[in-house]
């Protein structure tokens, strides 16, 4: 970025590939006393007088990352210190995402807490910090913080705990200008900046003296350039896309359409009921509507409500051969106790015709128990009733698992009718099978 006199060298928060970390440097300040009468009223806190008087209380810090007025992350905390005269701690905290990753409106929730119970703490204070100015620059460096006391920092856009002082003191001032002096803005002069160092903590202790204000200090990462917010760019997938004369269609794949629909699923149960294996007689109205569910060709695709209906008068549909194939498509395999179900059904079914034991035994059908049923009805047919479906055998045997189910198929029965089956498997297909 170039102007008439002056160059300007940047990074973009796009190309940084590290995750965000903020140092927590000390609390300075006193913290706002409760009354004698607060005090011996409070069951925890009227024994503190035994305390020694030169002791501070054990406090720690957590901080959370904000965007749009929700939590983006889980908080993190500072680990335990134990205090002498000040609360110092020098700990750098990481926040678990990359400055790439930020939202422009990414802020920064502190809250100080104190010990109160053997299970419970409270706040002291709190404060919401911005991680970008106006200009959409990243702040860098140390930063003085002014605390609101005994509330929590809230992390909303319009806080009521953001760290904007709006009459800035000699220290907020200070702060400034060293931030500036840390990124090298200011020449730097040894003698003249040990003299001024000396009267800047002068000030700070001052300040400290005669405000009643607690103030945390933390330092961010330096960059060697001022970091700009810029938001990752998406380029669309290379998919299928067509162009008409007025508009441009691209289609996107959604890769969350091939996860199960929880709520479908929950549905699911609730209409099915497991626990009901009761005989159910349809009235003439659902008789009518079952009939056309089974009119229906090999390929059709079964609805939801179709499926469920077939499974709710599944003890009805044992007196019709020809509903075997269809209730077989409306069980939901995956869930066991439904698959269970569904196979005890089949003993009750009577003998179905050989297209339709020819059907179960396709891609559609794996369980291992559904095709032994198919290979036992095919058993009660005749030589030459199954010549007529030698090609539908063959064609059977690509989805045989001979490992998981020993080769239904195979180990049918040994007519001449099967004799020719594998004849014709060894030629097509499984030349390399040995018998």
């Amino acid at each position: 970025m170039t102007t008439q006199d002056k160059d300007f060298t940047y990074f973009l928060t796009s190309e940084i590939d590290f995750k965000l970390k903020i140092k927590i440097l000390s609390l300075i300040g006193n913290l706002k006393e409760k009354s004698i009468v607060e005090i011996l009223k409070d069951q925890y806190l009227k024994y503190s007088f035994l305390n020694k008087v030169d002791e501070i209380p054990e406090l720690y810090i957590t901080c959370q990352l904000y965007s749009d007025n929700k939590p983006l992350l889980l908080p993190v905390q500072t680990s335990y210190t134990s205090f002498n005269l000040h609360w110092i701690w020098n700990q750098w905290l990481e926040i678990p995402i990359k400055y790439k990753n930020l939202p422009l409106n990414s802020q920064l929730n502190f809250t100080i807490w104190k010990a109160y119970s053997s299970n419970k703490s409270i706040p002291i204070g709190g404060i919401t910090f911005r991680l970008f100015i106006k200009n959409h620059v990243l702040k860098t460096g140390k930063h003085r913080l002014l605390i609101y006391p005994d509330i929590e920092g809230d992390g909303m856009d319009n806080s009521k705990t953001l760290s904007k002082n709006e009459n800035p003191t000699k220290m907020d001032i200070l702060n400034k200008l060293l931030r500036k002096y840390d990124r090298g803005d200011i020449p730097k002069n040894e003698w003249l900046d040990n003299i001024t160092f000396k009267r800047i903590d002068e000030i700070f202790l001052e300040e400290c003296m005669d405000s009643p204000n607690l103030y945390m200090y933390v330092d961010l990462p330096q960059f060697d350039f001022p970091v700009l917010y810029n938001e990752k760019k998406y380029t669309i997938p290379p998919t299928i896309s067509f162009q008409s004369k007025t508009h441009q269609i691209v289609k996107i794949i959604d890769p969350e359409s091939f996860r199960e629909n929880l709520v479908e699923e929950k549905h699911r149960k609730l209409v099915r009921g497991h626990c009901l294996n009761i005989d159910i007689k349809p009235n003439a109205k659902i008789r009518d509507e079952i009939q056309k569910i089974l009119k229906y060709p090999p390929t059709h695709v079964l609805s939801s409500e179709e499926k469920n209906l077939l499974w709710k008068f599944r003890n009805y549909l044992t007196r019709d051969k020809k509903a075997v194939t269809k209730f077989l498509k409306c069980v939901m395999w995956s869930d066991a106790n439904e698959a269970k179900q569904a196979v005890d059904l089949l003993v009750k079914w009577n003998d179905i015709d050989v297209e339709d034991a020819l059907e179960l035994l396709g891609k559609d059908f794996q369980n291992v128990n559904v095709r032994r049923y198919a290979v036992l009805q095919l058993k009660k047919a005749n030589d030459a009733d199954l010549q007529l479906y030698l090609l539908q055998l063959v064609q059977a045997l690509k989805f045989e698992n001979i490992g998981k189910d020993n080769g239904l198929i195979l180990n049918l029965c040994k007519t001449y009718a099967l004799c020719c089956v594998l004849n014709y498997a060894f030629m097509l297909w499984l030349p390399e099978f040995i018998f």
